[in-house]
Formats: C-alpha cells, sequence, structure tokens
C-alpha cells in the first residue's frame, strides 16, 4: 500500500490497488481461494473510493512500477480479510459482480484554494463503484468502473464529474510466464495541492486520459524478468478565471510512450535486489501558450534497488537511480537529470497497526511558465489501527516540494489527515475524513498560496 495518505479532495480515481499482478502460480489455486481474492479486492477497492474517493497526492504522469515486494508472507490492517463483514458480491455465471454506492456531506471553508478569494462552502458527494471479475483457475479479467460527483451548495463552478473505467486481462502463458493487458479510460481533477495550476482559476482543471499497457513477466526458482509498454494521451479542458477570462489548455495535451526492463534475484525468500532500466517519449500536439516551442522531450531512468518482505515484521522496496530528460527544442528549454528515488515500506508494529512510508523524488515536466522540467519530491506517513474489528482509524501527513531549478523558484506543499473507516455489516458502512493542507509557493510566475481545512462524513452501502 502506498504510504500517502488519502487526501480529501479533487478527483483523479486510482485503480492502484487493483492492479498488483496474482503472478502464475496464481492460476493454479483452488476456485474457493480464487473466489476470495477477487471479493477481498473488490472490498478494498470499494472502501478506497469510499473513503477517500481520490488521491490528491497521486502525480498526474504515474511513475514507472516498482517490482511488487507482497510475497503474501505479510497483512496490512487495510488488506486483512474480514468474512463476517467482506461482501460476497453478485455471482453472474463464472464472474463476480461487487457494486457499491458512497454518498457524503462535506465542507471546505476555501473551496477555490486561493487566499485571495477565499470562500467556504458545503457539498454533496456521490460515488458509485462497480467491480466485475473472472473466477477462473487459469488467467483473470477484471473490469472496474467508477464516478465521483460533487455538487456544491453555492460556489456551483466548483461542481465536478469525474470517473473512470479500467480493465486487466492475465494470461497465464506457462508454469513461469504470463501477460497482463491492461487499459484505462478517465475524466479527471487537477489537484493544487499536487502541482502549480494556474492562480485565480475558478473552474478545475480538468483532463481527459487513456492509457494502454501490457506487462509480461517471466520467473523462475530466485529470478524474474518483467518487461512493459505503455501508451497515455492527455487532453486539458479550458479554465475560467476570476475575472471571466478563459485560457485554453490546448497546449498541455499530450501523448507519452514507454518501455521498460526489470531483471530481479532473489537472495533468500525474504530479500531480492532488482535492476531496472526505463525510456519514454513524449510528444506535445501544439505550440505553448506564447508560441514557444513545446516541450517534445526523450528521457529515461537506470535504478537499482531492493525488495524485502519478512514475516511479522516489514515489506518494501527502495530504489535509487539517475534519471534524465533530454528536450528537442533545446535553445529554449534546458535538458535536465539527476538522482531518482522510489521507496515505500510498511512496518507491522503490532498485529492491529501498521505503519506506512514514502519517498520519492523524479522529474516532471513544468506545468506554468517557460521552463522544461522540475524535481518533485515528496515524503509520506500513514498509520492504519484496528480499534475494533470492524473499525479502522488512519492518520497520515505528506510533504511535497516542487524544485524549479530554471525559475530558481519552487513550492512546497503539506497536508495531514485523520480517517476512519466502520462496518456495521456485509452492506453497510460509515466513513469520515478531516484534514488540513497548505501550499507555499516562493517566486514569482507559480500559483497563490492557499490552506485549506475540510471535513468529508459518508455512509456507503455495498453488496
Amino acid at each position: 500500500m502506498n504510504a500517502a495518505i488519502d487526501p480529501w479532495m479533487q478527483v483523479g480515481l486510482t485503480k492502484t490497488d487493483m492492479q498488483r499482478e496474482p503472478g502464475a502460480g496464481a492460476a493454479r489455486r483452488s476456485g474457493a481461494r480464487v473466489r476470495h481474492a477477487i471479493v477481498l479486492l473488490a472490498a478494498i477497492a470499494g472502501a478506497k473510493i469510499g473513503t477517500a474517493g481520490a488521491q490528491t497526492t497521486d502525480l498526474l504522469i504515474d511513475p514507472p512500477p516498482p517490482t511488487d515486494y507482497d510475497r503474501g508472507r505479510n497483512v496490512s490492517v487495510q488488506q486483512r480479510a474480514r468474512p463476517e463483514y467482506d461482501p460476497l458480491g453478485v455471482r453472474i455465471g463464472a464472474f463476480i459482480a461487487s457494486p457499491s454506492i458512497t454518498t457524503g456531506i462535506g465542507a471546505s471553508d476555501n473551496v477555490y484554494t486561493d487566499n485571495n478569494n477565499k470562500r467556504a462552502d458545503v457539498y454533496l458527494s456521490v460515488q458509485p463503484y462497480l467491480a466485475v471479475a473472472s473466477n477462473w483457475n487459469v488467467h483473470s479479467t477484471r473490469i472496474t468502473a467508477a464516478g465521483d460527483i460533487k455538487r456544491y451548495a453555492n460556489e456551483t463552478l466548483k461542481n465536478q464529474n469525474a470517473w473512470y473505467v479500467y480493465s486487466q486481462t492475465r494470461f497465464d502463458i506457462v508454469r513461469d510466464a504470463s501477460l497482463l493487458i491492461d487499459a484505462q479510460i478517465d475524466r479527471a481533477f487537477e489537484s493544487p495541492y499536487n502541482d502549480d495550476i494556474a492562480a485565480n482559476s475558478l473552474t478545475p482543471s480538468t483532463f481527459l486520459r487513456t492509457q494502454i499497457g501490457a506487462k509480461g513477466t517471466y520467473a523462475q526458482t530466485r529470478t524474474r524478468l518483467i518487461a512493459t509498454l505503455d501508451r497515455n494521451t492527455y487532453r486539458f479542458s479550458a479554465i475560467r478565471f476570476a475575472d471571466g477570462t478563459v485560457r485554453d489548455q490546448g497546449a498541455r495535451d499530450r501523448s507519452i510512450t514507454r518501455a521498460g526492463l526489470t531483471y530481479e534475484y532473489g537472495v533468500s525468500p525474504d530479500l531480492s535486489f532488482y535492476a531496472q532500466a526505463t525510456g519514454d517519449l513524449i510528444d506535445y500536439w501544439s505550440p505553448t501558450f506564447f508560441g514557444r516551442p513545446n516541450r517534445d522531450s526523450k528521457g529515461g531512468s537506470l535504478v537499482l534497488g531492493s525488495n524485502f518482505d519478512i514475516a511479522g515484521v516489514a515489506r518494501g522496496t527502495i530504489g535509487v537511480g539517475y534519471t534524465y530528460r533530454d528536450y528537442n527544442a533545446t535553445g529554449t528549454y534546458r535538458d535536465a537529470q539527476g538522482v531518482s528515488v522510489q521507496a515505500r515500506a510498511e512496518w507491522f508494529a503490532t498485529p492491529l497497526t501498521t505503519l506506512n512510508v514514502s519517498l520519492q523524488r523524479r522529474l516532471m515536466d513544468v506545468s506554468l511558465g517557460n521552463s522544461g522540467a522540475y524535481w518533485d519530491t515528496r515524503v509520506g506517513l500513514r498509520a492504519d489501527h484496528e480499534l475494533l474489528y470492524n473499525l479502522i482509524l488512519s492518520a497520515g501527513i505528506e510533504a511535497i516540494r516542487r524544485d524549479y531549478s530554471e525559475l530558481d523558484t519552487r513550492t512546497d506543499a503539506k497536508f495531514a489527515q485523520i480517517s476512519g473507516r466502520y462496518r456495521a455489516n456485509r452492506e453497510f458502512g460509515l466513513n469520515f475524513q478531516i484534514g488540513y493542507g497548505t501550499s507555499k509557493p516562493s517566486g514569482s510566475r507559480l500559483s497563490d498560496p492557499f490552506d485549506e481545512f475540510r471535513l468529508l462524513v459518508g455512509v456507503q452501502l455495498r453488496r
């Protein structure tokens, strides 16, 4: 699980918790165990949509995935099955459907996340969710769809309709090899916590994203080879400013094609080391806002890392490497390179408490101004505690720094949250979130500073 907290606002619904590849060995499990795994995945994903809806901390462009460090030796508080409270789903032939809907009332003391235009409001949140997964002994397929609808009482410009549809199919080719094909289309909302969006914008910055990818895995006793290929496209909508003007964001539309190769060697059942090489091409479809050349570029990274999963103690992964980005318009944008980091770990302090920590540093394309890239560094810490068998409390904090070296500016964002999830029975549950966030740019040409307090209380129905 990601150590970043599950923030409380904006939408960019994530499929991360539904992406884990069971591995080729999963094809030989019994039907009962497969069915239990499907129901558990649907329960976790449904709970995530219900409690958080989206992750404000997620980057616009996902980093290359590290190797999976979960060897089945530990179960976190959030992952633990609770048979008396987990939904059973609805059987449809060889498939199991797991629907849910979460409704809630939320409030914000700074709806536009702008201290120069600070307004408070309440809103209604509706989050439908549906997962349909196969119950086969060999191969698997899963389709999920979700929405996040918000309606504000007064500041209706902030109303939003976010959604995603995601499919994943795994082919168990032979005993030691599998192929995973996934695809997604979603409409998402950018978070000002996560990027320096244009100041004084009244309407949320939205984008339509499509993604298709393939992942091949070949595993033997001690070694594993993973090859990945994916293509993503982004189309941004126009935004409206406080003075009534409208800005087209077509200059941010782009496609990203990436390929990667990972080799992993297991030293012991608890520890492995890996090397990962990735490359990408970014193609923007039009010039920038100021008529300057666009940010077409190529980039790559080489990462060396380690995975560990020690029964009853901890599990995690840490990777450190070199990353670079070369822009086609060399006279306009400065090439960038440096050390990248991607790490996350879980410590099982007690059977009832799981501590999560994450650290990430990577290059990203600038959304504002005339520079090329910036460094995004973020550190997160979250604690999950099972207060009762059917009541989980979580507390987390995350700090983000965006360092624009070409502009000699930076932005520091922080947010903290306390949340809870109560299950009355298989069908009915309650969720709450209380959070505070702040963003402080230092330098010109960035977003306005802001701070915000948010509250959300919801009710969830599941099958």
